[in-house]
């Protein structure tokens, strides 16, 4: 028994080190989208793709927003005891980040379908949220994998 709760102690405890580097690269991720909102803002003002940069603006705030969501659910997960953990709690983190990759992957269909010619500067901006989409989903994906691990090392409740 003791020797099992030390593996499980000790998984938990690596996993949380992962966890906290993918956190780590999430809040690298987010300060790009923050950058790359501030860079898309002023063009606003007297762009002839007034439209479509209001569109990739708010997918910046959103994803922002999303991110910041989980930073503060997994500040709420990592207050609670390891005996209250349940693979429920892990998997609501699961299924959020899940979430956010699907809104993403229809930020970059989005992109990639704009339909109507646009200014370059406008071009370059489109080019860069499609690239920050997909690595943040590339940063997701560890991350889900990583929760899936530590959900499966959850001891099960008697």
């Amino acid at each position: 028994m003791f020797i099992k709760l030390l593996c499980v102690a000790m998984a938990v405890a690596l996993m949380a080190g992962n966890v906290y580097a993918a956190d780590m690269k999430l809040m690298e991720m987010r300060d790009r989208v923050y950058d790359e909102s501030t860079q898309m803002k002023p063009l606003l003002a007297n762009s002839q793709d007034v439209v479509l940069l209001g569109s990739m603006w708010d997918a910046c705030l959103m994803a922002m927003m999303q991110l910041d969501a989980y930073f503060y659910m997994v500040g709420i997960f990592n207050e609670v005891n390891e005996e209250a953990a349940k693979a429920q709690t892990i998997d609501y983190l699961i299924k959020w980040l899940t979430q956010m990759k699907a809104a993403n992957d229809v930020n970059i269909g989005n992109l990639s379908t704009v339909g109507m010619p646009v200014q370059a500067k406008t071009q370059v901006h489109i080019d860069r949220l499609k690239n920050l989409f997909f690595d943040i989903n590339k940063v997701l994906d560890v991350e889900i994998r990583d929760l899936n691990f530590l959900k499966s090392r959850v001891p099960k409740k008697k």
